[in-house]
């Protein structure tokens, strides 16, 4: 659903801006522009989803969606150690995300924390996939609410970092 979401607002965003591009410069559009304001709203919906997941995580718990019900379920038919890697796993990512979410939309205060941190997280979660193995690691890919951009966005965040 969030991919296809991604999907629909990055169109409904190029089509808009393309249908409002002046023809001459004073024909130019508001600076907020025709549909800014909603694909803002929907990014600041979407970061909030992520906040919200990783709280989650971070208290012990489960994200309160179809994916936390099914993450869960694979962890209890899962070893002890196979499932704290899991979890650790599944809030690690996710607090990656939510790092690359707020660099990307300029949400981050203190980027040299975030250069040392987000390095850490990534070597971390390497670490984690070597451990879990490659069929544990796509079952949870499967499983995780991301879409490709949110994984796009880890990436772009990994490679702003230098690794």
């Amino acid at each position: 659903m969030r991919a296809s979401l991604t999907a629909l607002f990055v169109a409904t965003a190029t089509v808009l801006a393309c249908a409002s591009s002046p023809t001459t410069p004073s024909q130019a559009p508001p600076a907020a522009g025709l549909g800014a304001v909603e694909a803002q709203q929907w990014l600041n919906e979407e970061r909030e989803e992520t906040r919200a997941a990783l709280e989650a995580w971070e208290a012990g718990k489960y994200p309160d969606d179809e994916s936390g019900k099914k993450i869960a379920a694979l962890i209890k038919r899962s070893d002890a150690q196979t499932g704290a890697r899991m979890r650790e796993y599944c809030q690690l990512l996710t607090w990656i995300l939510l790092k690359a979410e707020d660099t990307l939309h300029d949400q981050v205060d203190d980027t040299e924390k975030l250069h040392v941190e987000g390095r850490q997280a990534f070597i971390r979660l390497d670490k984690l996939r070597s451990e879990l193995g490659r069929a544990n690691v796509a079952t949870l890919k499967a499983l995780l609410p991301f879409s490709r951009n949110d994984y796009w966005e880890i990436s772009e965040l990994e490679e702003r970092l230098g690794r």
